[in-house]
């Protein structure tokens, strides 16, 4: 008869057990800033920063992280972070009943004074809808009051943020570190006055690029369209301009960001160059809502790029810019890194090229040495040149051919290319170029490297707010599949990588959208929509039905062409860019005229720029050559080796081992060790762990070999390297081993574990008395003997399991169920917990439990072998042993056996 323990309280620590990749949910990462005040101190303004999408995604974003440390510099000012939960943690989340915290203190969300969003693409809309609510806050704006936080956002979609103006308070348009120091500081003021919401919501509206949806009426005409936006007071503005950072090298850039123990998916440190782009691409809303260019000064980039390398140790750097080769001082820059990181393994990587001003040199600076070349992303646009006329894409097809050939020539065996497929006045000619170009482009790589390929990527176009073609209708989801099919038919033997019709359908509907979008959201939402951006979660199904729950037609948004004097959801928002602009634009698109980059040439009056420049900048030569460059290679020679022992604590117990062997690579760089590199194809720093620990457990006796290219004092090895290790990583021994010694890996023999578990044990020992107990346990009638001592049962158990010839355990992977015979793996199982009292009942309790007294568990010590074919895991041996209920508090491996 089963008797239970009695169950511990519910903690995010069991939850983590229980989800895929937990660290998208410990925190503690280096350069993590953790800052504490008590919850009723009114002169500190508590603010989370909310991503709404994966913690890969959303650490991978540089405007969030200047944000972030932005604010903890600020005295009476405390940042945290969140990120949106996978699925399995939303569920895990709900079924406990605990609210969403953030990273830094585990605090939940409804105890900061502001939440704030960074909204950078639509189809992250839901996820904004799931952290309002697993935090215990209304989803819409209406249904808060005092004790909430007010809930704030900004980013690229708040140029149109009518599609989700019912469930933010308020918006930050612009560049949102001009304003966040604004907005901290009024919301303070007006929190020691102890104002209620809605009038900080008045004050707040006061703050140039501050938007408040609620203090806004909008007005339909007949016909759907708007017919005005018009503020309820006569002191809220009537329109909203964009906050600017008029002077880039005095803005605050952060050299100590975040270091992830997790891969993210841009694992880099990242260095913004300059801000904006006057190329004039008519479809890019990032192009003309990021205007005026801006450029860091050379002088500035080399402050910015020293300590940021020194203080995450990250093995690569990327240039942002949304145009980088337009940078003058682009090959200085990079020649300037190359220099002086090469040497210690560090690649260069650049954002998406234009193919007219990539050089040859560039090109062999970013690969000279380089350990990994990095991915060269190329952007036609678009497969003919009248389209890129149409869409002012400024680049012919002979500077691509050229660019790719430069690439090859350098050393690359692969390009990316990205292409649109629905622009305005596309033709079959156009896609028919897609595939003739893709071709030509593949046969200039393979003459110059045969092992060369091409990978294009596909993507439907989407008509942006605040663009020359925002006015234009948007494809048609079945014309669309057609345009690809033949992309696909003509490309066979090349991998083409699209984007779903469908996704940008719903992208379509709420870039362009109004306000009668919020409903629909809500509604899909509820019914089950997340992570809409993701192939594997998106649902196109659910949204149909939200759309025809509410009798929004989303063709309206979508295929219909507007015209230029219809009032647009988003005319209240101004990015200094005038309509009449926008509309020349749109009109020499129809004639396929271009325009100019007016930082190379002439003004266009846009609007943004107060005045004209006094200089004009200087068109990069692709051809200009720069002297060679001496770049020096990681060192691949041996002098040194250093075995180091360390304790993985609890602090790390959920960072796997490919995580933990990263995060020793960055402290070693960081604290300037000189490791050797690998002589293979692609080096890598020799570091090499000794026996892989599974994510939950910890241990006090992990090994790692580090070779060194120069010998060191080993207690300044030790000084240098202990400085760099996060909490939970601690040096405890070390020593220099033979060079010529066997690999570390391959003289481990043996392992042994504690293990801290909770069970049930049916005991049986004499009986004093028997009764019928039916009436509680079930239908049967038995009888229960009862013993005094649970030690020798259980000691009886492990003796009677040992004893066995076979101990099977089922391993499922993605392809295959395995059944693995693990009894000749276990040397030994003993229980060694030593405070031990039995808790024993009469028949008549046999409803209560039997528990030890130590806490309600029992510590064993498991010893087990270690071999080339596979190994036995603590956990399996133990639920072997004690059932498949069994719970685990805790695995430590304590001994590591040669």
């Amino acid at each position: 008869m089963p008797l239970f323990f009695i169950g511990m309280k519910t903690t995010i620590e069991e939850i983590l057990g229980q989800v895929s990749k937990p660290t998208r949910y410990i925190g503690n990462e280096w350069n993590s800033v953790h800052k504490r005040c008590t919850m009723d101190d009114m002169r500190i303004v508590r603010v989370a920063l909310a991503f709404p999408d994966l913690y890969e995604i959303g650490m991978s974003h540089l405007g969030m992280n200047i944000l972030y440390h932005l604010l903890n510099q600020q005295e009476d000012v405390i940042a945290e972070r969140v990120y949106a939960p996978w699925i399995d943690m939303e569920e895990r989340l709900r079924h406990n009943k605990i609210p969403l915290f953030s990273l830094e203190t585990h605090t939940p969300l409804k105890e900061f004074d502001i939440i704030g969003f960074s909204l950078q693409y639509e189809m992250c809309y839901t996820n904004v809808l799931t952290i309002l609510d697993l935090t215990g806050i209304p989803v819409l704006a209406r249904d808060r009051n005092e004790v909430h936080p007010l809930i704030i956002a900004g980013g690229a979609c708040v140029f149109n943020p009518e599609p989700v103006s019912e469930f933010i308070d308020l918006f930050v348009i612009g560049e949102t570190e001009e304003s966040i120091l604004d907005i901290m500081k009024r919301f303070k003021d007006l929190k020691i006055q102890r104002f209620k919401r809605q009038e900080i919501l008045r004050e707040m509206a006061k703050i140039e690029g501050v938007y408040v949806p609620s203090l806004y009426e909008v007005k339909y005409n007949s016909d759907s369209t708007v017919n005005c936006i018009k503020p309820r007071y006569d002191d809220v503005p009537s329109m909203v301009r964009k906050r600017i950072v008029w002077d880039l090298d005095s803005m605050f850039c952060p050299v100590k960001p975040i270091v992830p123990f997790q891969s993210i998916v841009h694992d880099r440190a990242v260095v913004e160059v300059f801000r904006g782009c006057t190329q004039g691409c008519r479809f890019c809303q990032a192009g003309m809502i990021s205007r005026p260019v801006r450029m860091h000064s050379l002088n500035r980039l080399r402050e910015l790029i020293t300590p940021l390398m020194e203080n995450t140790g990250w093995e690569e750097v990327s240039l942002l810019a949304l145009n980088i080769c337009d940078y003058p001082d682009i090959e200085e820059t990079v020649s300037d890194i190359a220099k002086k990181y090469r040497e210690k393994g560090v690649n260069i990587s650049l954002p998406s090229l234009r193919p007219d001003n990539f050089s040859l040199h560039l090109a062999q600076l970013i690969s000279m040495g380089a350990r990994v070349k990095p991915t060269l992303t190329f952007a036609p646009e678009a497969g003919t040149q009248r389209l890129r006329n149409i869409i002012n894409k400024n680049i012919n097809q002979d500077e691509l051919m050229k660019s790719i050939g430069n690439a090859y020539r350098a050393g690359w065996d692969s390009c990316k290319l990205y292409f649109m497929i629905g622009l305005p006045q596309e033709t079959e000619e156009d896609i028919k170029g897609i595939v003739t170009l893709v071709k030509e482009l593949k046969k200039i790589g393979q003459k110059i490297n045969p092992k060369a390929s091409i990978r294009p990527s596909i993507s439907p176009f989407v008509p942006k707010s605040h663009t020359p073609f925002q006015w234009e209708p948007q494809e048609r989801i079945e014309s669309l599949r057609d345009k690809q099919k033949k992309i696909l038919s003509g490309l066979r033997r090349i991998e083409v990588r699209w984007n779903r019709p469908e996704m940008s359908f719903l992208e379509g509907v709420f870039a362009r959208g109004d306000r009668r979008l919020n409903e629909v959201l809500l509604c899909a939402w509820k019914n089950g929509a997340r992570f809409d951006a993701w192939e594997e979660t998106f649902k196109f199904s659910i949204w149909e039905k939200a759309f025809q729950e509410f009798r929004i037609d989303p063709s309206f948004y979508l295929y219909r062409k507007r015209e230029y004097n219809e009032v647009l959801p988003w005319d209240h928002i101004d990015t200094g860019l005038t309509k009449e602009f926008l509309i020349k634009e749109n009109k020499k698109s129809k004639e396929s005229l271009t325009t100019p980059n007016c930082v190379f040439d002439e003004c266009q009056e846009c609007g943004v720029c107060d005045k004209k420049p006094d200089k004009k900048g200087t068109v990069p030569d692709p051809d200009d050559k720069m002297g060679t460059v001496p770049i020096l290679q990681p060192s691949t020679k041996v002098r040194q080796r250093v075995r180091i022992t360390f304790s993985k604590g609890e602090e790390l117990k959920y960072i796997s081992h490919l995580d933990l062997h990263r995060l020793l690579k960055r402290a070693l760089r960081r604290a300037n060790i000189p490791v050797a590199f690998s002589k293979s194809f692609h080096p890598h720093p020799e570091v090499i762990l000794g026996l892989p620990l599974s994510v939950g457990m910890i241990s006090d006796c992990e090994l790692c070999d580090i070779f060194l290219s120069e010998r060191m004092e080993l207690d300044e090895f030790i000084r240098r390297l202990s400085t760099q290790l996060p909490a939970g990583f601690t040096l405890k021994e070390f020593e220099e081993i033979f060079l010529s010694a066997p690999a570390l890996p391959n003289i481990i023999n043996g392992v042994k574990y504690n293990v801290v578990a909770e069970f049930t044990l049916l005991v049986v020992a004499e009986s004093r008395h028997s009764a019928e107990v039916g009436s509680v346990r079930g239908s049967a009638e038995f009888t229960l003997p009862v013993v005094q001592d649970f030690m020798s049962c259980l000691s009886k158990k492990i003796e009677e399991f040992l004893n066995q010839d076979e101990i099977i355990v089922h391993r499922k992977t993605p392809k295959v169920d395995k059944a693995l015979n693990i009894r000749p793996l276990i040397e030994n199982i003993e229980c060694v917990t030593q405070d031990f009292e039995c808790v024993t009942q009469d028949f008549e309790c046999v409803t209560q439990d039997f528990s030890p007294a130590n806490n309600n568990s029992i510590t064993f010590e498991i010893s087990l072998k270690i071999t080339n074919e596979f190994s036995a895991r603590p956990d399996e041996v133990i639920r072997s042993l004690l059932g498949p209920d069994a719970r685990i508090i805790e695995i430590k491996r304590t001994e590591i056996k040669f």
